[in-house]
Order: structure tokens, then C-alpha cells, then sequence
């Protein structure tokens, strides 16, 4: 059965709790027109896209379609010149995104994720590709911060942990966290990354 994106937009307003009368300032638009677009079967992604805006709400997980076409958004935190050049040369050669933000530790990380939670929560990254080892916060660190801004609200995020470490117990740690979805060691394969970007936007 085919999607009626209005009364998509409109069911997930109303369990937002977001007040109609608010809404409609931050549009620019009139009740009328807003209720023109609950009713409209067909409604355009720039108007959903633009109230996704207006309520700090990211709609990927009701409208697919908004990123089916779309460059993944990928998030690296990784303080090793080496491995952030391997990384943008699987990037590259594979042409798996033109959109990848390298933070070389993980406070930056965290305060871009927070500023963009607040201004521009559908340019959150779809990807985030974690090193343990940094100066400032580390992976641990990071995980402990993304944790309390529950920015999973926002939008689904794969965080994938990128390490030399071979200790079990960091393998284990990474397997018990719910927000790594896998641990990869070092040094980084390609193909592997390009494995698991093609696998998530299936």
C-alpha cells in the first residue's frame, strides 16, 4: 500500500506533542496550509524536510525515501594521519560518500554532535567510525558522552570502533555496549569498509 505522507507527518506531530499554533510560526505558514499538507497523499520531501527543521526531529526512520538518494553522512574520530588517509582512500576509491567530517579526538566529536542535535538534526551522521586511543576523550570516553546526549532519539547512528588494540577485553567491552554496533581492528581493509556502508543502506 502506497504511503500517504501527509497523514504520515501529521500522526507523528500529534505523538510528538508539538503545538500546531508554534509550529506554523516557525513554518511561516497558517493553519490552513498545514493542514493542506496533513491531507496531501503526495507531500513534497522539502516540506517535510523543512518541518523536520521546525521540530528538531529527524523523520529518516518515517520517510525512508529522504536518504535513500542521499551521500552518507560520515562522522570520523581518529587521531592517526595514517589511518585517517586509508579511510578517505576507501572512501574515495569506492565513491561511498562526498560527505565524511574527520575529528581528531573526541571531545570535538561530541560538541559538533551536540551543536548539530540543536541546529541541524537531519545532517547528523549515519556513520560514525570510533578510535579508542585519543588525547582529549577517548573512545570510551566518547561512547560515555554519546550515551547521555541520547542523540539516538534524533536518528538511528551505526557506530563502528576502529582499533589496534587485540585485547579481549576491549573486544568484549565493545560487544556489550548497545551503541557499537561492531568492532573492527586495525589496519583498516578497504573493502571492509566499503562492506559495511553498502550493507546499512540496503
Amino acid at each position: 500500500m502506497k504511503k500517504n505522507r501527509g497523514s504520515l507527518l501529521e500522526y507523528v506531530i500529534r505523538k510528538q506533542n508539538i503545538d500546531i499554533t508554534d509550529l506554523c510560526k516557525k513554518l511561516n505558514i497558517n493553519r490552513r496550509t498545514l493542514y493542506n499538507w496533513f491531507d496531501d497523499e503526495n507531500l513534497s520531501l522539502d516540506s517535510i524536510i523543512a518541518v523536520s527543521k521546525a521540530i528538531s526531529y529527524s523523520f529518516f526512520d518515517e520517510f525512508p525515501e529522504l536518504n535513500e538518494n542521499a551521500s552518507p553522512n560520515i562522522y570520523l574520530i581518529e587521531d592517526s594521519d595514517l589511518d585517517i588517509e586509508i579511510f578517505k582512500l576507501s572512501i574515495g576509491r569506492f565513491n561511498i560518500s562526498n560527505s565524511i567530517t574527520v575529528f581528531r579526538n573526541g571531545e570535538d566529536a561530541i560538541n559538533s554532535l551536540l551543536q548539530t542535535c540543536i541546529n541541524e538534526p537531519e545532517q547528523l551522521p549515519d556513520f560514525i567510525f570510533l578510535d579508542l586511543n585519543m588525547p582529549l576523550l577517548n573512545g570510551w570516553d566518547f561512547l560515555s558522552h554519546f550515551h547521555r546526549l541520547d542523540i539516538c532519539r534524533y536518528k538511528k547512528i551505526k557506530t563502528y570502533i576502529l582499533s589496534s588494540s587485540r585485547s579481549s577485553v576491549d573486544i568484549a567491552k565493545s560487544a556489550e555496549n548497545p551503541l557499537v554496533t561492531e568492532f573492527i581492528s586495525k589496519p583498516i581493509e578497504l573493502s571492509k569498509i566499503k562492506s559495511i556502508i553498502e550493507k546499512n543502506r540496503r
